[in-house]
């Protein structure tokens, strides 16, 4: 038994040495010089670049508002005029970049017990500083504490097929059919279908005890990327940020899907804040509150800073398309 183990452990040994040494020598990714230095695999696949998940594609730095309304601290439910504060600001013109203004909110703990709403583009909530200006959510409903939600009116104006029989990781480049059919500056889903073939090669179609409903369904795991198109020259569009998987025409016929959505918000953020929500502190398990602090949904391009939650029931943020 001492020699097997022994014989294992020396296996284990130079099959570690042997996979780090084969990956020293070529590695994915390595400094040279303080750069970043990328590595492609045989078919042009490299490391996942992140650095486009910022706000405009962390094109530009998050900006300050100018404050435009003050709510000054009082002791009685504040839910009614916050609320009417930012429907104040949201009814001030748009700026050339797209802002309208920032509601600040006065040093203290607010008690509140309906949730507040952004509808409009270019709004900011502001606290005097996260731990300066408490919000506190009083009540037992579950909905989100502060919404940023425009509405869901996006509509698909055309549809067109990818071409490429692949395209790797961390791609920008997608060969399109009847391309002249797009132009630089739309937005576009790539649609990348979860087809019966593919969940088979994967081994998601069935999860093993016999109970075959538990594995993946066609359509189940479809991908939609939402994309801008940068440039377009012949027949391949540019898109202003990577795809995180491969398409094979394989496993897959991938469609870019145009659309419009007049509704959607853009250029608002949270501040400055503390949130909380009131619970049964009698009962550790009680889930009777408010879940969710912030909820993002049908917005793009807005910021969450400098902010503190505690005693949500389920999550401090959550994003939605």
């Amino acid at each position: 038994m001492l020699v097997r183990k022994l014989n294992i452990g020396i296996t284990l040994f130079f099959y570690i040495w042997t996979t780090y040494f084969v990956a020293s020598q070529n590695p994915s990714l390595y400094v040279n010089n303080g750069k970043l230095i990328y590595n492609v695999d045989s078919l042009g696949n490299r490391v996942l670049d992140f650095s486009f998940c910022g706000y405009h594609n962390s094109q530009d730095d998050i900006p300050l508002l100018e404050n435009k309304i003050f709510v000054p601290h009082r002791e009685e439910n504040s839910s009614q005029v916050i609320q009417q504060a930012i429907d104040f600001v949201e009814k001030l013109p748009l700026d050339a970049s797209g802002f309208r203004g920032a509601v600040l909110l006065d040093k203290g703990t607010f008690m509140l017990d309906e949730s507040l709403v952004i509808h409009k583009s270019g709004v900011v909530l502001r606290g005097t500083g996260k731990n300066e200006t408490v919000l506190r959510k009083k009540g037992v409903d579950r909905n989100a504490f502060i919404k940023i939600e425009g509405f869901n009116n996006m509509h698909y104006t055309d549809t067109l097929s990818v071409l490429s029989e692949y395209v790797p990781v961390n791609s920008h480049y997608l060969t399109v059919d009847q391309v002249s059919r797009l132009k630089k500056g739309d937005k576009i889903f790539i649609y990348r279908p979860s087809t019966a073939s593919w969940i088979k090669k994967l081994g998601c179609d069935h999860f093993g005890g016999g109970i075959t409903a538990l594995g993946w369904k066609e359509g189940d795991i479809d991908i939609y990327w939402d994309r801008t198109i940068t440039e377009i020259k012949d027949n391949t569009v540019e898109i202003n940020a990577p795809l995180t998987m491969a398409l094979n025409v394989n496993d897959a016929a991938c469609k870019i899907v145009v659309y419009e959505w007049p509704g959607r918000i853009s250029n608002c953020g949270i501040e400055n804040l503390l949130l909380q929500s009131d619970y049964d502190s009698a009962n550790p398990k009680d889930e009777d509150h408010c879940w969710t602090a912030i909820s993002i949904e049908n917005a793009s391009d807005c910021w969450i800073r400098r902010i503190h939650f505690s005693h949500f029931a389920g999550s401090a943020v959550i994003l939605q398309p």
